[in-house]
């Protein structure tokens, strides 16, 4: 006898959460950093984080990958500390640098035993505040990421991720390498890094985050002095985000002739990034791409095997976030994929969900969401998200509050008025002899190479590098 999964109740506040509401301790120092310590004695381990207001957003117009390469300097050490020492320190600490970079925001993180905890913190404090930046390593930093990017437009993955964003936002911030590229990475000298860091690593807009067995007075004490030795001032303000208008929907055709597969990547912008009904949009990705078990799964995947999965995902982007779709799939069958996928939008908005795919769905995420406590730097996430909600009151409780406060109804006029069926910039790289023909009757057809994939943007006019068709 099969059970069937109703819609549960909202659940209290769990015990797991528990440590987090009543063990987190807030601190701001004299030089403006904010501290946000989290006393977790079960295991004698610390990680520390520090994030700086210096995501890619930041970058300058013309040399887009500063922000990315201020941040891959800073493992190269201080005046006097270089980069064998920082080595030899880790080693002893038998530990690695962790460094993670978004369009918002850049965080150097390192995890040590509960007795070096005082000791990771001096040298995680002492890289942030003064690099070095030394010449020599100047060069090897850039070749890194060009390699990087190199790799990224080799995948199809990834090569599709680009063209959408080019497509969906042009020459502005988010249609840019999030790293840069080889021509504006070569346009970096020394001086750009020490002025950017210089404006966006102060203690003034930076977080520092430590998790694990703490004592919490000698800590903060600890903390404050070495908070004396970064930068002072405001950050400087991010470029602002151009508002990005409306474009017509078209789709884009990347020709890779030997590809075995084709790679599907839809998107429009949509529901503002910080709109309350933001958790209950992700709860409707979740429903139309979220598990094996969602709609787009169940079609394309177990009915049809045209894919291996569907995915569905909101991206925060400024100042609305991104709705998207992807799924790597038959070639033959990529025109029948895109019209499935749009039934299946259109029919989120027309047809309340069942009570089983709401429970499901709504049991995934709170459980992807509690878990996420369950180790330190997976806690110190959480808690960068508290910090960039403003220290919001009863913030983790409130996105369960949320998550459970969703009936189908709700839902189906949420999907009515945030997702548009056929609004949808879609991106296909794959055969174009074999995928032309399919894509017949789905808008306009732009057809590139892979290596011109800069000039599916919004302003691309040049016919020797692509061809349009009107379907």
């Amino acid at each position: 006898m099969t059970a069937v999964l109703t819609a549960p109740a909202q659940p209290a506040v769990p015990a797991l959460l528990e440590p987090v509401l009543a063990r987190t301790v807030r601190h701001r120092t004299a030089r403006g950093l904010n501290v946000v310590l989290l006393v977790r004695p079960e295991l004698p381990v610390a990680h520390l984080t520090v994030i700086a207001q210096a995501g890619a957003l930041r970058d300058p117009v013309a040399t887009p990958g500063l922000a990315a390469m201020v941040q891959g300097m800073l493992r190269e050490g201080t005046p006097t500390r270089d980069r064998p020492a920082v080595e030899e320190a880790l080693r002893r600490l038998g530990s690695d640098l962790e460094l993670q970079l978004d369009w918002h925001a850049a965080s150097i993180s390192l995890g040590a035993a509960a007795g070096d905890a005082a000791a990771a913190a001096e040298l995680l404090l002492d890289l942030v505040a003064a690099p070095a930046f030394p010449a020599a390593a100047l060069d090897g930093c850039r070749r890194r990421l060009v390699s990087r990017d190199n790799g990224i437009r080799r995948g199809p993955w990834e090569l599709a991720s680009r063209c959408l964003d080019q497509a969906l936002f042009g020459d502005g911030p988010y249609g840019r390498p999030l790293c840069g590229d080889a021509a504006s990475l070569a346009e970096l000298c020394r001086e750009d890094l020490i002025r950017f860091h210089r404006g966006h690593y102060g203690s003034e807009g930076s977080l520092l985050l430590a998790v694990g067995r703490f004592q919490v007075g000698g800590t903060m004490e600890r903390l404050e002095a070495l908070a004396e030795r970064l930068p002072t001032g405001e950050p400087e303000a991010a470029p602002a985000t151009p508002v990005v208008p409306e474009v017509a929907p078209r789709v884009v055709l990347i020709d890779v002739p030997e590809a075995r597969q084709t790679t599907l990547r839809l998107g429009q912008l949509g529901i503002a990034r910080h709109d309350p009904d933001s958790d209950r949009l992700r709860l409707l990705a979740a429903i139309l791409g979220g598990t094996t078990e969602s709609r787009l799964n169940r079609r394309l995947r177990e009915d049809l095997g045209y894919t291996y999965q569907a995915q569905c995902l909101l991206l925060p982007r400024e100042p609305r976030s991104l709705f998207t779709i992807a799924a790597a799939v038959r070639s033959d069958r990529a025109g029948e994929a895109l019209r499935l996928i749009d039934q299946e939008v259109r029919r989120l908005g027309r047809e309340p969900v069942t009570p089983d795919e709401l429970g499901r769905a709504q049991n995934r995420l709170a459980g992807i969401f509690l878990r996420s406590f369950q180790s330190h730097q997976e806690t110190a996430l959480q808690l960068r998200r508290w910090a960039v909600s403003g220290f919001r009151e009863r913030h983790f409780e409130s996105y369960l509050e949320r998550l459970f406060d969703s009936d189908p109804g709700r839902l189906c006029d949420l999907a009515a008025r945030q997702i548009r069926p056929g609004a949808f910039m879609t991106v296909a790289v794959g055969p174009a002899a074999t995928l032309r023909p399919q894509l017949a009757g789905l808008g306009e057809l732009t057809v590139a190479r892979p290596q011109d994939w800069k000039q599916v943007g919004r302003e691309a006019a040049d016919e020797d590098l692509i061809s349009r068709e009107r379907r």
